[in-house]
């Protein structure tokens, strides 16, 4: 019975080994970016160790620039945003998701997207949380994500929030490729087909959609 078993298991690794993706492409003659969409909590932990209570989004980006100067690139240049129910996020720092200081994010009462602490009409800044309840994702239909600090009690580094900061996408100017994951806060389940990713920044203005 035991000699049956092993190559099922095989097997069910291998359909694992090839699962496929979401993915989108856009390229013009100044940029291509290949993207890569993980809604799903079970592939999230699988990337990054935790499911963050199915509170992000994880989408893996490589920025090739195909002009003859550097390309300026930012993790501020992207958001990401829902057909089915108009949420939007601009992506989270790693320090924002785990570790001392992070932000602990939860179903709001009322009102749509997501917030930091508990006042949703408190200042914002292109989408990133400000101080006493910054808005860093934009409102759907039903409830929203409330976003809270844990505090800055934790002394050792996260291990959670070191491979974070490993896996995600580089800054600064490049002529290479550049490849790595963001991170986007939504409310609820979303499905890759009603994902857009959105860029805006020095090569132009345009969405990237996801398909299997």
């Amino acid at each position: 019975m035991r000699l049956k078993l092993v190559p099922l298991a095989l097997a069910v690794g291998l359909l694992a080994a090839e699962k496929k993706f979401p993915a989108g492409v856009y390229e013009d003659d100044r940029i291509q970016i290949k993207a890569t969409v993980y809604p799903d909590r079970a592939d999230i932990k699988r990337l990054l160790g935790s499911d963050f209570d199915g509170a992000i989004i994880v989408v893996d980006l490589t920025v090739t620039p195909l002009g003859e100067e550097p390309l300026d690139i930012q993790r501020e240049q992207f958001q990401l945003f829902s057909t089915r129910d108009a949420q939007r996020s601009p992506p989270f720092h790693p320090a924002q998701l785990a570790g001392r200081g992070a932000l602990v994010l939860g179903q709001a009462p009322g009102g749509g997207g997501t917030y930091v602490g508990n006042n949703p009409t408190g200042p914002r800044l292109g989408g990133i949380p400000l101080g006493n309840g910054g808005m860093v994702g934009g409102g759907g239909a039903g409830g929203g994500t409330t976003v809270e600090s844990k505090g800055m009690t934790d002394t050792k580094e996260d291990p959670v929030l070191k491979v974070l900061k490993e896996k995600v996408l580089p800054e600064g100017k490049s002529l290479q490729p550049v490849s790595g994951l963001l991170y986007f806060g939504f409310d609820g389940k979303q499905k890759a087909k009603d994902l857009e990713l959105f860029y805006r920044g020095p090569a132009g203005k345009f969405a990237v959609r996801f398909k299997n």
